[in-house]
C-alpha cells in the first residue's frame, strides 16, 4: 500500500520520526503534569488547611505513601513556630535541636516575609514539593491567603 501512495519505509521512517518530534514539543504524552510546574498556578478552589508538622510526621513515617497523598498538591498550611527567616524568601520550622531536620515555607522573595518575625505562627497557601534529602519537608510557591 505505501508503495502505491509513493511512500517507501524511509519515508515512513521519516514521517513517524516528524510526528514524534512534533508530540514531544507541543509537550503531548506528559498527562498533563507540565500545569503542575507552574508558579503562578492557584488552586480553584481553597486549598485544605493541614498543619506542617502532621504532614512532616507522615513523611517521617511512609514518605512513600505521603507522597502519593501530598506531593504537588496546593495546600493551606500552618506552620507552627517560626525559628528562622532567611533571604530569598525562606522560613523555617526545626524538627531537631541542630536544626538540620526542618520544614521550609519558599515563597517568592524576601518581600514575602519582610514582617515576620521568629516566634510567630503562619498559615500560608503552598505546593508541597515533598521530602528532601530525608531532613527537610519543603513546601514551594508559598503565599499568604
Amino acid at each position: 500500500m505505501l508503495k502505491k501512495v509513493g511512500i517507501g519505509c524511509g519515508g515512513l521512517v521519516a514521517i513517524i520520526v516528524v510526528i514524534a518530534i512534533i508530540v514531544a514539543v507541543a509537550g503531548g504524552g506528559n498527562g498533563g503534569s507540565q500545569s503542575t510546574d507552574r508558579v503562578d498556578e492557584m488552586p480553584p478552589t481553597p486549598p485544605p488547611l493541614v498543619n506542617a508538622r502532621e504532614i512532616w510526621l507522615e513523611y517521617e513515617e511512609n514518605e512513600t505513601r505521603a507522597n502519593t497523598e501530598w506531593k504537588g498538591i496546593w495546600l493551606r498550611v500552618q506552620l507552627d513556630t517560626i525559628d528562622e527567616i532567611e533571604s530569598g524568601g525562606k522560613v523555617q520550622m526545626y524538627m531537631d535541636s541542630a536544626g538540620f531536620k526542618h520544614i521550609e515555607f519558599d515563597f517568592d522573595n524576601d518581600n514575602d516575609v519582610v514582617r515576620l518575625n521568629r516566634g510567630e505562627s503562619i498559615t500560608a497557601i503552598c505546593r508541597l514539593s515533598g521530602f528532601e534529602l530525608d531532613s527537610w519537608l519543603n513546601f514551594k510557591n508559598c503565599r499568604f491567603p
